[in-house]
């Protein structure tokens, strides 16, 4: 019965600026508000951009936009409320959004981000590959990765998934790095595809 809304903040330091993830959540189908008493807070431009899914044991689990090369994570065990010290994934991430959402028909976890990494690169990497991974064990551990979009000299991030049947319709941004022009892209994908 809890509306949750993920979210994040900025301080913003002279040409600088540090963002803290965390939530908005309503008890009483969005009459009133209360904000996570803990935020997720990570070195340099911190936690951005968190995306949240619901696990099997009604616990929550974050993945968040970092700028240290990885996607990071964090959990709540009171729904909301709280988070704990974000860690990293593992998983190879420039400064850009991943999506976190769970398969109905299975029960996994899909996860879609851009799977590379390059520290020299303002950053941390180009937005390309746009990628997935699977996790069966609530984000403990991730395999099945595959390219959804894989381009050279194209940009493609803030993708969202709906599920329909057996089906993921999946959409994203999607630019060309030298003419500077951009579009929204669908690719409408077997769920079994994906873990593939």
């Amino acid at each position: 019965g809890r509306v949750v809304v993920p979210t994040h903040r900025g301080e913003f330091y002279g040409k600088g600026d540090h963002f803290q993830a965390f939530c908005y959540f309503s008890d009483d189908n969005g009459e009133t508000w209360r904000h996570s008493g803990t935020r997720m807070d990570l070195p340099k431009r911190g936690a951005e951009e968190p995306s949240i899914v619901e696990l099997g044991d009604g616990s929550l689990l974050a993945v968040m936009r970092t700028s240290l090369g990885a996607v990071y994570r964090s959990r709540s065990t009171d729904r909301g409320e709280n988070w704990s010290e974000p860690e990293s994934t593992g998983l190879e991430a420039p400064a850009s959004p991943p999506l976190l959402k769970r398969i109905p028909s299975m029960g996994d976890l899909l996860l879609v981000w851009n799977h590379n990494v390059d520290p020299d690169h303002h950053h941390q990497g180009e937005r390309n590959p746009l990628s997935s991974a699977i996790s069966k064990d609530g984000g403990e551990t991730w395999g099945h990765i595959r390219n959804i979009e894989d381009r050279e000299g194209w940009g493609c991030a803030y993708a969202a998934v709906t599920f329909v049947g057996d089906e993921a319709l999946v959409t994203y941004y999607h630019g060309s790095l030298v003419e500077q022009t951009s579009s929204v892209k669908l690719k409408i994908l077997p769920i079994e595809w994906f873990y593939q």
